[in-house]
């Protein structure tokens, strides 16, 4: 969201002016009538406090007049704050889960809409960073049939917290991504992963375009994969395999195994593109959060099944090439000022 000067000035005069009334505002609230049962003199006055700090520097965060690095620490706050939680909710629906509460058949689903819910707190509490679909997009994930695949570009460490952000949570009751298995040993976010059964890649090395992986530990997250697609579920990788770090205008190619899962269950076949990702969050950074608008097209691949000669690899080819098509306009919209 680009303001004029004009616009940007003027709200920030309205919140230095609010900001000036705030000792009145803290002395005129903190004096309740005599007997009110709320608390009194310093607790409530702190509590006010944290209060109108944090509603102030949501307000400066969203006009984006806070610096960068308070606006990077707003996002790295609350995404951890999200992660903590969920690790919280999830530890304790596990305990629910051994006394019976919860249907273990209904924890790995219930953990990763816990995780999901969550993440999507940071979006809310990050507002300089501004998430817009595209004209001509499908709405939503719920527009979006099932069981399905879901391929999404991948341009920056950003892109699974936005996903996060984006995905509905009905969805993500029934749905699995792959994951870096290097993952599993973060604080919080690993619990968390695991607990939700997602499916970890081994990688031996996943340098430039050269991809091994644990061919064992492997084997096993397919047998899981299958089990949960043959069960109606549903799946959402980045196809590129890895980080773009060459020329985010031109999708990377795309790796094979996935797409033979998609040829033998006959998925159906939508993707998720973004632009701007790697402004919130850039590759060689270790914590993003940056002022940035972030644009995103859902759309749906139609494939032919009864077509006798398909297998992965031109099926991996069609896909990359229809996302290279849509990308391409994505951008052509953004220079004509269509989004």
């Amino acid at each position: 969201m680009e303001l004029g000067t004009h616009s940007a000035q003027a709200a920030l005069d309205a919140v230095m002016r609010w900001l000036t009334n705030i000792p009145k505002l803290l002395g005129r609230v903190s004096a309740p009538p005599v007997g009110t049962p709320v608390l009194r003199g310093g607790p409530l006055r702190f509590c006010q406090g944290v209060a109108l700090v944090w509603l102030t520097s949501h307000v400066l965060a969203k006009f984006r007049v806070l610096p960068d690095p308070i606006l990077r620490g707003i996002f790295a706050v609350h995404v951890a704050g999200g992660m903590a939680v969920s690790d919280i909710a999830v530890r304790t629906a596990k305990v629910l889960r051994f006394f019976g509460i919860v249907p273990k058949r209904v924890f790995p689903g219930l953990c990763a809409v816990i995780m999901t819910v969550c993440v999507k707190w940071s979006k809310f509490a990050s507002p300089h960073i501004t998430t817009r679909v595209m004209q001509g997009s499908l709405p939503s994930f719920a527009h979006m049939q099932t069981p399905n695949a879901v391929l999404v570009n991948h341009a920056s460490f950003m892109d699974t917290i936005l996903f996060l952000w984006m995905v509905n949570a009905t969805y993500m009751y029934r749905m699995k991504t792959f994951y870096k298995a290097q993952l599993n040993k973060m604080p919080l976010l690993g619990y968390v992963v695991q607990s939700a059964e997602m499916l970890p890649v081994y990688f031996v090395s996943d340098e430039g375009s050269e991809f091994r992986v644990e061919k064992d530990k492997q084997a096993a997250v397919l047998e899981r994969t299958k089990r949960h697609l043959g069960e109606g579920g549903s799946v959402c990788f980045f196809p590129e395999g890895a980080i773009n770090r060459v020329d985010l205008r031109q999708l990377q190619s795309f790796r094979l195994g996935s797409f033979k899962m998609i040829l033998e269950h006959k998925l159906n076949v939508y993707y998720m593109l973004t632009i701007g990702t790697d402004k919130v969050w850039r590759v060689k950074e270790a914590l993003g959060g940056h002022a940035a608008d972030v644009y995103v097209y859902y759309g749906k691949i139609d494939i032919d099944y009864s077509d006798v000669t398909l297998d992965a690899q031109t099926l991996a080819n069609y896909c990359r090439e229809q996302m290279q098509v849509r990308l391409d306009l994505m951008h052509a919209q953004l220079a004509a000022g269509h989004a």
